[in-house]
């Protein structure tokens, strides 16, 4: 079974020496030829490039810079192989790695895996794997056991966080799968987006000192592949994930409750005010409560959130939560005011909140935010505001940086001329822009 599957890895790493040197090296010590995408940067001035689309096989790989991780963190992408010259070619990296480089909580090793059709026959097509059955029985315990670090980590998060679809569930009292929903998006520890490609991408392991453990990952890898075919080969519900399935219902029930009716909410989470324009009326809130419940229920369920005020103004049809801790959250089209934890934040306003380890993606900062250890990009990011150590990405001309940057990288940037940046913060490309029309504070 383990030698009919195919595999491929991404190694993220970080290493002083000069990225030519490090392809060469690894080239040498791997028996196959690693390309360095380059950019010309200027007269007879190279650099590597980010996130590129050249292909790569089974003994041509490609070295990338992941700026995310820093300018000297690099991304090592094989092709697809075989299992056996695979695992082999892991080992390989992964004792050059504990000779060469370094590693920490930012980087980890990725790994795809399909199955070579020519040595075993699958019991059904691999794109028709029962995803939500995959995840009631996965055993996330085992990855996490020799990965401690990765269990709350924002880019990998558990595939055990089911999303419940409220409507079905009331309108329809019968236990029905289809009325739960997996993680289809690729920041969890199974990215399952790839399915349509004919893989799926593990993203579980990694941290600080990943490359030394070798035994962890080849066994892991092992579980994934023979798990993975146990599923495809019992690939219905059985009794037993019904009752597991029963037991989701049973974890959200107050929340079924609460979508019910908004009146609960004061009894089932005490710690959570709802308001309608900052009113505690209740025929208010009743008359909104349709319109606003699936929102506001998926907002708390997957967030983990007990205790924080939520609002709903309707002026601007905008949903605001205040004093709400995330662990490795993720929410959309809000305003947050002093909030704090990790999460992945998209299309969303910003004053005085706290966030670390985190992805900001289109968000506007208005004030008094401080992001760390954090990727910020495409973000509107106004005076009174501080990113430290953060990678920093916009490639918008409407996308400006007024506040004050410490540490972390400026992959690209639209930076006001009064802006404070650091001597330790690296510039790879940015524009200075005058701040006589931007100058309101």
């Amino acid at each position: 079974m383990l030698n009919a599957a195919r595999l491929g890895f991404e190694f993220e790493f970080i290493s002083p020496s000069d990225y030519k040197k490090i392809a060469r090296k690894l080239s040498e010590h791997c028996g196959v030829r690693v390309l360095i995408p380059e950019v010309v940067t200027g007269v007879n001035k190279y650099a590597l490039k980010y996130h590129t689309g050249l292909d790569v096989t089974d003994d041509i790989w490609k070295l990338e810079i992941d700026y995310s991780g820093g300018d000297k963190c690099y991304e090592l992408i094989t092709g697809v192989m075989a299992y056996k010259d695979a695992i082999k070619k892991l080992g390989l990296v992964l004792n050059w790695l504990s000779e060469n480089a370094i590693t920490d909580d930012r980087c980890a090793i990725h790994v795809n895996m399909s199955y070579d059709e020519t040595m075993i026959k699958l019991p059904i097509d691999f794109m028709l794997l029962n995803t939500l059955k995959f995840c009631l029985n996965f055993d996330e315990d085992k990855v996490y056991k020799a990965f401690p670090k990765r269990r709350n980590s924002v880019f990998a998060k558990s595939i055990k966080k089911l999303c419940v679809n409220y409507y079905d569930i009331i309108t329809d009292a019968t236990i029905n799968e289809v009325y739960i929903d997996v993680p289809k998006s690729k920041y969890y520890g199974v990215n399952f987006s790839k399915l349509k490609d004919g893989y799926i991408e593990f993203r579980y392991m990694g941290g600080n000192g990943y490359e030394k453990k070798k035994k962890d990952i080849i066994d892991n890898i092992n579980y994934f592949i023979l798990y993975t075919f146990s599923i495809l080969e019992n690939n219905k519900l059985n009794d037993t994930d019904y009752d597991k399935i029963k037991s989701i219902y049973k974890e959200y029930q107050k929340f079924i409750d609460i979508y019910k009716n908004v009146n609960k909410i004061n009894e089932l989470l005490p710690d959570v005010d709802f308001t309608i324009d900052l009113l505690d009326n209740k025929e208010i809130i009743n008359t909104y409560w349709s319109m606003l419940r699936n929102k506001i229920i998926n907002i708390l369920v997957d967030n983990n959130l007990t205790k924080c005020s939520i609002n709903y103004n309707s002026d601007i049809s905008r949903i605001e939560i205040k004093n709400a801790e995330f662990k490795s959250g993720y929410i959309n089209n809000v305003t947050l005011y002093d909030c704090s934890g990790d999460i992945i934040i998209q299309d969303s306003d910003l004053i005085g909140c706290d966030f670390v380890n985190s992805h900001l993606v289109n968000c506007e900062l208005i004030s008094n935010n401080t992001i760390k250890n954090s990727k910020v990009e495409d973000c509107i990011v106004k005076y009174n505001n501080k990113c430290i150590n953060c990678y920093i990405n916009s490639l918008s001309k409407d996308k400006e940086f007024h506040g004050k940057i410490e540490g972390g990288i400026i992959r690209n940037g639209f930076i006001g001329e009064e802006v404070e940046i650091g001597d330790d913060v690296i510039i790879i490309s940015m524009k200075k822009i005058s701040n006589k029309k931007t100058n309101k504070k």
